[in-house]
């Protein structure tokens, strides 16, 4: 949001490479999702792992504002 033009060629990715490395990576997972019989998701794990998310989350709310709703 804050990193602009300037700052990305003159500070963060002067070369740009990283840029150019994450466009051929999300390339590559865009490929295989498109060509796959069955998408690889696993909804079970993911589940679980919002569900560990929000707790703590939760947790760290109540540790910092009290017991607030």
């Amino acid at each position: 949001m804050y990193d602009d033009h300037y700052w990305m060629a003159h500070i963060g990715d002067p070369a740009f490479e990283y840029h150019v490395a994450l466009t051929r990576i999300w390339g590559i997972v865009a490929l295989r999702l498109s060509n796959a019989d069955i998408l690889p998701f696993d909804f079970g794990f993911n589940a679980a792992s919002l569900e560990q998310f929000l707790r703590e989350l939760e947790q760290k709310s109540k540790s910092r504002n009290g017991d607030y709703r």
